[in-house]
């Protein structure tokens, strides 16, 4: 199950860690990582991470671009930083302060200094998007997300909810088909 944009670009192995946790097979069953290899493409470095679905034990391989990992030292501390920029803008959020919300979660996915394709970062601008009156900024959030987590139900309930409040129709009736499949996945 290569990601459909590519090998995600981690700059912490605690965030390729808990990207991989996250991840379910397409038949809703937990994942369980069994060996890793790292090779180079043209100017990146690839972790290369194969796993197997414990419960249909079909094969899956991720690709991480962990060339900036290499160059950077203090794993602990960068994620940190990733994940107190993510939660200020998460209480930001529940507050409805709005601007800092963006602002916190723009700084959580900043390419150098946070974690690009941190999921719940573009969910909740998305959601941001959403409460301020931008339904296109919101699908395009909500996509990534769900691009990043496809198992992960409120992502494509958000999804399906930005594509109608769009007007765009056909994708909401194509997403509405994509949430009820993952929720007979999912078993729910």
């Amino acid at each position: 199950m290569p990601m459909p944009f590519g090998p995600i670009q981690v700059n912490s192995n605690l965030f390729q860690r808990v990207f991989f946790d996250a991840q379910r097979c397409r038949c809703g069953g937990r994942l369980r990582d069994r060996e890793e290899h790292v090779v180079r493409r043209r100017e990146a470095t690839i972790r290369q991470v194969y796993a197997t679905c414990r419960k249909c034990r079909r094969p899956v391989l991720f690709e991480f671009d962990v060339s900036l990992l290499a160059r950077r030292g203090d794993d602990a501390r960068r994620f940190l930083g990733t994940v107190t920029r993510y939660l200020d803008g998460l209480s930001a959020f529940k507050r409805s302060d709005f601007d800092t919300a963006e602002a916190r979660l723009l700084a959580a996915l900043d390419p150098r200094t946070g974690e690009p394709n941190l999921s719940a970062a573009h969910y909740y601008l998305g959601r941001v998007a959403a409460s301020t009156g931008r339904p296109e900024e919101a699908v395009q959030r909500f996509r990534r997300a769900a691009l990043l987590q496809p198992m992960e139900l409120a992502y494509h309930e958000a999804l399906l909810a930005a594509y109608r409040a769009a007007g765009q129709l056909d994708a909401a009736l194509a997403e509405l088909a994509e949430l009820e499949d993952v929720r007979l996945r999912l078993g729910g």
